[in-house]
């Protein structure tokens, strides 16, 4: 069986499979298929939670961060000493990362932009970092 990845499309063929490899035992294939949709019932939400802030913390990082950083999986930072979002994982834990962002990392580098962001802002742009973790 497969595990929920893209949307669930490989929890729903996991519960094809187990219907057709199942024939024999209906109940049994009836109590997975059910299993599997009752999961998906939590699970997609979360999902489609976390690429929406992904989605709004990468609008915001390239509204903010775009001038120094590398933002992508694959391009180079403008400014040497700027790291790559991809990597920032490797210099700290990104949930240290959450709160440095809401207490002074902005005025702790000078090159920093003119930027407070609020919670739910920092909660966007650090999802949108662990999205691309290397």
């Amino acid at each position: 069986m497969t595990t929920i990845k893209d949307g669930g499309q490989d929890v729903v063929y996991a519960a094809k499979m187990l219907v057709t490899t199942s024939r024999t035992n209906d109940s049994l294939a009836l109590a997975g298929v059910m299993l599997i949709l009752g999961s998906l019932s939590w699970t997609l939400p979360a999902l489609a939670a976390d690429r929406e802030s992904a989605f709004r913390g990468r609008r915001l990082a390239e509204a903010n961060c775009a001038p120094c950083h590398a933002l992508a999986q694959f391009d180079g930072s403008e400014n040497a000493e700027a790291p790559p979002f991809r990597h920032l994982g490797r210099r700290r834990p990104l949930a240290t990362l959450r709160d440095e962002m809401l207490a002074d990392l902005f005025l702790r580098h000078a090159v920093m932009p003119d930027f407070e962001p609020d919670r739910r802002q920092v909660d966007d742009i650090v999802t949108y970092i662990e999205s691309i973790q290397e």
